[in-house]
């Protein structure tokens, strides 16, 4: 089946379309499709259903709700999150269901990694390309009803393609805004201090885990507003471990400093501290890492524990690393 590119809006209004693939390794669409379908549920449609494998492994369950008739409506929506590569016979069973899936389901599928493939009409990649990034912070600007020059667009995005740290840029303009203390002087401010939070906010906190100082990690925690902004805190962790990552594969492959400089977009100034930093680190540790920064992020958002206890377990974790 060949794929074409569509808007999640676009793909949830669009008649006959069935299936939908959308990777997105920061897992931002979930929230952009929860906000369009409580829409919907808003007006009536009572057919909005999230399909987590990490939650439920049963394929029969899957495969029942998505056979399942839309309760007066045209379609059932079904986002489905949480598959991984080891879901190998879910996968199996999923691809041969797509080859001739429920006409009256809406199916929506969100992976974090490139190797997962299913056979759907439509598929959007949420890389993190500077092109992609730009035109997600144009979307967001657009949708706050606030203006940027183009120059203060695509410098934000040469900081950063986190969409957690690009929106709270976006929401402190925002407010600016509202308030009329809005100004190009401020913006540009605003933009360094974006450019200070990307790199040098979890510093400290990052030496703390290359030390393996549990002790020092959990009073910087306390110390700064981790807590309070704790998901956004933990995608800068999992974006520094992702650049760790990528820059030991590249290494391995033996591109030049230069190249990978421009591929992980991180300045020449700070990739002499990445660089000493990845030396210190195996490949099985960084994935190690990345596995539980994961895990950290779905319990935190799918479950009711005390997040004391979930990031006792992160950085007790990390630190062993």
């Amino acid at each position: 089946m060949s794929s074409l590119n569509i808007s999640i809006e676009n793909f949830i209004d669009k008649p006959n379309a069935v299936s939908l693939q959308i990777y997105d390794s920061t897992n931002y669409s979930l929230t952009t499709i929860k906000t369009i379908l409580e829409k919907k549920t808003a007006q009536g449609f009572e057919n909005s259903n999230y399909f987590d494998f990490t939650k439920d492994k049963k394929i029969d369950d899957f495969l029942t709700l998505c056979n399942t008739y839309p309760h007066m409506s045209d379609y059932r929506y079904i986002v489905i999150t949480g598959i991984n590569e080891k879901d190998s016979e879910s996968i199996k069973q999923i691809t041969n269901y797509l080859s001739n899936p429920m006409k009256t389901t809406k199916h929506i599928f969100i992976v974090d990694n490139k190797k997962i493939s299913f056979p759907t009409e439509y598929k959007i990649d949420e890389s993190e390309t500077e092109s992609s990034t730009v035109a997600f912070i144009k979307r967001k600007i657009s949708e706050s009803n606030i203006e940027l020059k183009e120059s203060s667009i695509r410098g934000l995005a040469r900081k950063t393609s986190n969409k957690l740290s690009i929106i709270s840029y976006i929401d402190k303009i925002k407010v600016l805004n509202e308030n009329n203390s809005l100004n190009q002087s401020i913006i540009e401010d605003l933009l360094n201090d974006q450019k200070i939070e990307s790199f040098k906010e979890t510093y400290d906190l990052m030496n703390h885990i290359n030390n393996k100082d549990m002790k020092a990690c959990l009073l910087e925690i306390q110390r700064t507003k981790f807590k309070e902004n704790i998901f956004l805190e933990i995608s800068r962790l999992t974006w520094r471990f992702r650049t760790y990552l990528k820059i030991k594969s590249l290494k391995n492959a033996s591109v030049n400093n230069d190249e990978i400089i421009k591929s992980t977009r991180v300045s020449k100034y700070q990739f002499k501290y990445f660089d000493i930093e990845t030396k210190k680190k195996t490949t099985k540790e960084i994935l190690e890492a990345l596995r539980e920064l994961k895990k950290v992020d779905q319990m935190l958002k799918s479950t009711d524990l005390n997040h004391e206890n979930i990031l006792l377990q992160l950085f007790r974790k990390l630190c062993k690393n």
